[in-house]
């Protein structure tokens, strides 16, 4: 009978089968696709454990069925049952840095208003678990950030109320910059953004009407820069009061996976940046068993003249195997003790292999085939005349329990040895 089923949520292991235990359980889990890696997340408890699959480029691998998995414990395979997959959604942190240029060009054209409304828009949009800075400009202050003086101050803040007092008191006329250094800022996002996490997306806002004038570098410093953060969207809002957008604002947006758009959209923005929040993960519920070894040999009903023995298949194979366990051999040689002067009276000896009926007739006959020939060739070498011996390969028929359950197929997986003709 089956001694255990476990459900488990599994994610892919390594080339060509490599193994995982589950949990303190021994329980390995193998597949046959090739590229592809398995983590445990959870052990088993109350026979559940949870895992994830992901190919070398670390997506999920999408489809998988029974097929493409396999179990084992202790050296031992068993069954799996059957392969659910489950998918769920969980937040992610978004790694953000805010790039507000604070100039004096912005207040000049009148559009301080609208650039700290966009700010405000995006700041009640972040969360406690996200990972925001703001960088603001400084005539009179730097700051070394990525092996250069910046002309810019830095808040490290994931409160909406202090990201929007910041940008409110570094926008006020009584303290935006004289010179401009939008480079510089946007250098300084970028150095930032590189420093932290890989474990969610990166995004660098730009509010800004794309005006350069005092940075001590070019725009082809900061798109050098862009290169090296992994996992970058970049979303800038152009506020100068022409219809095109700035030229170097549109492109740098569009090259990082991102857009740029005139003053007051941030709203449309907004959905991108939402949609990065969470992510989906795909993991597979999956069943599997293994079974119990029963007694190794047990005496079937037999008409006068017949001895039929059983052997209970998990006895003497590995699932899905055709060679002789050392517990199987041990069991044979017991029974060929036992039955030694029956056999030697016989007229014939048959062994008939049989199978449960998971799977098709043409592989369980070729499966129980085999068996019953590893039997014979056993019982051969403990010196059983061969001629008298026949092999035969049934399959799933003749089955003498309810293949519905795993106790019945169980006891259907196995092989009779029947003495015909001995008493004479």
């Amino acid at each position: 009978m089956l001694i255990k089923r476990v459900s488990i949520l599994l994610v892919l292991s390594m080339a060509l089968g490599a193994a995982f235990a589950v949990g303190q359980s021994d329980v390995q889990i193998r597949t046959n696709r090739p590229g592809a890696n398995v983590t445990v997340e959870r052990g088993p408890a109350d026979g559940k454990a949870v895992v994830t699959v992901v190919d070398a480029r670390q997506e999920p691998v999408l489809g998988l069925t029974t097929s493409d998995f396999s179990v084992s414990r202790a050296g031992t395979a068993g069954n799996v049952v059957a392969v659910e997959p489950i998918d769920r959604k969980v937040d992610v942190p978004r790694h953000t840095v805010l790039v507000v240029d604070n100039s004096y060009s912005l207040v000049e054209r009148k559009v301080n208003d609208k650039r700290l409304a966009d700010v405000e828009t995006v700041a009640k949009a972040i969360r406690p678990i996200d990972d925001v800075r703001m960088v603001v400009m400084r005539d009179n202050k730097k700051m070394k950030i990525g092996g250069r003086d910046l002309h810019v101050e830095v808040l490290n803040s994931n409160k909406p109320s202090e990201l929007q007092a910041f940008a409110a008191k570094a926008c006020t006329p009584a303290t935006v910059t004289d010179n401009t250094f939008l480079y510089e800022e946007m250098f300084a996002g970028l150095e930032i953004l590189r420093e932290m996490p890989s474990d969610g997306p990166r995004f660098l806002w730009v509010f800004s009407d794309g005006e350069e004038l005092n940075s001590a570098f070019k725009s082809d410093v900061v798109s050098q820069a862009a290169q090296g953060v992994g996992n970058l969207r970049v979303f800038a809002i152009d506020y100068m009061p022409v219809s095109k957008i700035d030229e170097f604002l549109s492109t740098f947006a569009s090259q990082n996976h991102g857009q740029a758009k005139k003053s007051g959209s941030a709203a449309d923005l907004l959905a991108q940046f939402q949609q990065a929040a969470s992510r989906t993960e795909h993991h597979y519920a999956v069943t599997y068993e293994f079974a119990a070894p029963p007694p190794a040999v047990a005496a079937a009903p037999a008409a006068p003249g017949r001895k039929i023995m059983t052997f209970q298949q998990a006895a003497l194979f590995d699932f899905d195997k055709a060679i002789l366990k050392p517990e199987g051999k041990e069991a044979l040689k017991r029974y060929r003790e036992e039955v030694r002067e029956a056999m030697s009276r016989a007229d014939r000896v048959t062994i008939t292999g049989y199978t449960d009926s998971i799977g098709t007739d043409e592989y369980n006959k070729k499966l129980s085939l085999r068996r019953a020939q590893a039997v014979r060739d056993y019982l051969v070498s403990l010196g059983v005349d061969p001629s008298k011996l026949e092999v035969r390969g049934e399959g799933k028929a003749n089955p003498v329990a309810d293949n519905k359950t795993a106790a019945g197929r169980a006891k259907n997986r196995r092989v009779e040895v029947e003495v015909v003709g001995e008493a004479k």
